[in-house]
């Protein structure tokens, strides 16, 4: 038998003897109080028999009876009517007191004195009448005072009768009361007796108990000594295993880089889909597996003393960006919210060991997502400074899951310590994560610390002394090209009324590897907003029924996480007019027309993606709140400077006409595109484009006759931006040319931009498009 078996064994085994004392106390108790609470009832229902009036009515009755038929044989000389007459109802009031009272209840089923009760009843009615005359006249009819006399002397004796039966009962109700009260007494002493062994019971059990308790002590202090003993002996073997993994690690970690870097080389070549999302499964894989080498190697470091800590310049915010890239997508496979804070006086670039403080940081949002099972997480970072001037940043990790007993916090930063086998088993982990954690910190010079509230969630944190880095230190940082893989696949809705554009952006963001789901309006945007979880909008300025401007607004007051969406405006308006409305609307960036897929990879950077693409984080609104506030560095900055390979005119203010052709400038946007998607999806692009065109110029022309400016606006606004997206500047110019004189001039004045537009897409058409087609859409 092993050690826990003996102290469970001595601990325990008396129970059972001890429940059985406790059950039949608790039973002799609830005896004991059932009999005395039916003694109380007994002695009270007796006592409500012997006051009950009944008995004494009878009685009453038989006298009143009698001294009835006595004042009948008084003499006729002392006779008194009024004192005879007063005498009959005395007897008559004892009849009704007899019959209304308690006693018919007690004898009811008794029929000998139901039958001598109707008999005396029924003599007494009838000698009412005599009486009620008596009463009146003052004196008897003839013959009347003999027949009472000897009627009521019959009476006399029919009471007299029912005063002996009655008494008789109740002496028998008596004799039963007697016997059930004995009864109770007998089972009150069973119960008394039953209480008092057991009692004594308990009494002997829980000296023995003592006495066990006293033996499981002893056993305890000595499994105590014996498990210090195999602990040392645990933690030894542990260090050799440390050892044996720190070298194995090191034989992994050189082919493991060699299989990252192939695969990455791999991901840059021409691949399939499927051999990308393969290839991505590997790189990923292997990235995941090389850090917990890494972890490994840390420890075993730890435990050498041989971590060294490198103090370079770092780029804080593309830190903090390389765990939202991680977690991030983690967050949103379980449905968290995940959001990443600065404060606006923490520096960009600081001096510390970035190695260091991203593996903490990940170890942390890591541990916060994986006991989140709803909620958020959110990583804040905030600047203090030491009483000698030290500045030092504080990193916080809150999140909200299932929080830490106070009493298990101790243990969190120990060496191979989890809270609960059923958490190995349930999250895994070797329970190394947070020791590193602690050390690093400490080697880096600060301090690590956990406030929990059970139910509510976790906070973790921890702070590091840091120096700013010069501002020269950020400048070939910043001067870096942002790439398309850097920002993780998202969830994107795409409001364009546009096939042309809509074909353009589904090819732009698919090669990106988003996913893309198509509103054709305003309000179809609202309407999907609503009712899906997207990662970001795409919103164009001017579409039918309702603009991209009042849906932003009507997206930012759906409120919670569906109005915290970040909106881009995606348009063929390039003033700065336009996109501070795009911006006052609610939408987070501002990015033109036509499509260029570094410039959207940039604009979605600004809102998901890395830090180091905006000056600070996108902060995320509270889910009752109103919209998220578009960051100052957004509504300072100007329009992505990719788009200025293509010479497009302004959009809005008067402009010059523009010539009827532009080769130079269709031929470079056409040459981009097709380099872009190749020869048959920019043929296909231009033959939607010619055949949305015909529509959208009656359009124009139907606000031209009309003098709808707004309707003018919206369809010169949508032809420019497909002519953009198909690669033919020279019609964009012209719609440019068309409406800022229609918006100048008024309506009047538009006829000959017209007929410009006119002449530029037909030479477009018979440039561009090829002769089978453009005969087709003739």
């Amino acid at each position: 038998m092993s050690v826990c078996s003996r102290v469970r064994s001595l601990a325990f085994r008396l129970d059972p003897g001890i429940r059985i004392a406790g059950l039949l106390g608790l039973a002799s108790v609830l005896i004991v109080i059932g009999v005395f609470a039916l003694l109380v009832t007994r002695d009270r229902q007796i006592a409500a028999s012997v006051r009950e009036d009944a008995l004494w009515g009878a009685y009453q009755l038989d006298r009143e009876t009698v001294r009835l038929a006595v004042e009948l044989r008084t003499p006729r000389d002392e006779f008194d009517a009024k004192a005879t007459g007063l005498r009959f109802d005395i007897v008559y009031s004892r009849l009704r007191i007899l019959k209304s009272g308690k006693f018919p209840r007690i004898f009811g089923a008794d029929e000998t004195f139901q039958g001598l009760l109707r008999e005396v009843s029924k003599g007494i009615e009838e000698i009412v009448p005599i009486f009620d005359r008596l009463i009146v006249e003052k004196h008897f009819q003839p013959g009347e005072r003999d027949f009472l006399i000897r009627h009521v002397e019959a009476l006399s004796k029919a009471t007299a009768a029912i005063v002996m039966h009655a008494d008789s009962s109740s002496k028998a109700l008596r004799v039963d009361n007697r016997q059930e009260t004995l009864s109770l007494h007998w089972m009150l002493a069973a119960g008394v007796c039953m209480l008092t062994l057991a009692m004594i019971g308990i009494i002997v059990l829980m000296a023995r108990q003592m006495t066990c308790l006293r033996q499981s002590r002893a056993a305890i202090e000595n499994l105590n000594s014996e498990l210090k003993i195999k602990a040392d002996e645990a933690l030894a073997g542990t260090r050799a295993k440390s050892q044996f993994l720190a070298t194995m690690s090191h034989e992994i970690r050189t082919p493991m880089n060699g299989v990252i870097g192939a695969t990455q080389l791999l991901m840059d070549s021409r691949l399939t889909p499927e051999q990308s999302d393969l290839a991505w499964i590997i790189r990923t894989c292997g990235v995941a597996l090389l850090d917990i080498i890494n972890d490994v190697l840390d420890y075993s470091k730890l435990e050498a003393g041989r971590l060294d800590i490198d103090l370079s310049p770092m780029d804080l915010r593309a830190s903090l960006q390389h765990v939202e890239t991680i977690m991030g997508p983690k967050a949103a496979d379980k449905a968290l919210g995940f959001e990443m804070r600065i404060d606006p006086d923490v520096p960009d670039r600081i001096i510390s060991d970035q190695t260091r403080i991203r593996q903490v940081l990940l170890n942390l949002v890591s541990n916060a997502v994986k006991f989140t099972s709803k909620g958020e997480v959110t990583v804040t970072v905030s600047r203090r400074h030491d009483p000698d001037g030290q500045m030092r940043l504080v990193f916080f990790v809150a999140d909200t899951g299932m929080g830490i007993e106070e009493e298990a916090r101790g243990r969190l930063f120990v060496e191979f310590s989890q809270l609960e086998a059923s958490m190995a088993r349930r999250f895994g982990g070797s329970g190394l994560g947070l020791a590193i954690c602690r050390r690093l910190i400490e080697l880096l010079g600060g301090r690590i610390g956990v406030e929990s509230v059970v139910g509510s969630g976790s906070l973790f944190w921890f702070d590091v002394p840091v120096a700013e880095a010069p501002a020269e230190a950020t400048a070939a940082a910043d001067a870096l090209p942002v790439a398309a893989d850097q920002i993780s696949p998202l969830s994107i809705l795409l409001a364009e009324d546009n096939a042309v554009n809509r074909r353009v952006a589904e090819l732009t963001l698919a090669r990106l590897g988003h996913r893309v789901t198509f509103a054709r309006d305003g309000g179809e945007a609202v309407e999907a907003a609503a009712q899906g979880r997207f990662d970001a909008i795409l919103m164009d300025m001017q579409m039918p029924h309702m603009d991209g401007l009042e849906a932003t607004r009507r997206i930012r007051a759906l409120g919670g996480e569906a109005g915290c969406v970040p909106i881009i405006a995606m348009t063929a308006n390039a003033s700065a007019e336009d996109r501070q409305a795009c911006l006052a609307a609610g939408m987070d960036d501002f990015t033109t027309k036509p499509i260029d897929q570094d410039a959207l990879v940039r604009a979605l950077m600004t809102v998901r993606g890395p830090a180091q693409a905006r000056a600070h984080p996108v902060q995320s609104c509270p889910a009752d709140g109103p919209a998220c506030e578009t960051p100052a560095a957004l509504k300072t900055a100007s329009p992505s400077d990719v788009i200025a390979r293509i010479p497009i005119g302004p959009a809005d203010g008067a402009t010059e006409a523009p010539a009827s052709l532009n080769p130079a400038a269709d031929l470079a946007a056409r040459e981009m595109l097709e380099r872009e998607f190749g020869t048959d999806i920019l043929a296909e692009l231009t033959q939607m484009f010619f055949e949305d065109a015909e529509e959208l110029i009656n359009d124009l022309e139907a606000a031209i006759a009309t003098g709808s400016a707004d309707a003018l606006r919206h369809a010169a606004h949508t032809l420019r931006g497909s002519a953009a997206n198909a690669g033919l500047p020279s019609v964009a110019d012209a719609c440019d040319h068309l409406r800022s004189t229609g918006l100048a001039a008024g309506i009047e004045g538009t006829t000959a931009a017209m007929a410009q537009l006119r002449r530029t897409l037909s030479l477009a058409r018979e440039k561009f498009l090829p002769p089978l087609r453009a005969s087709d859409a003739a």
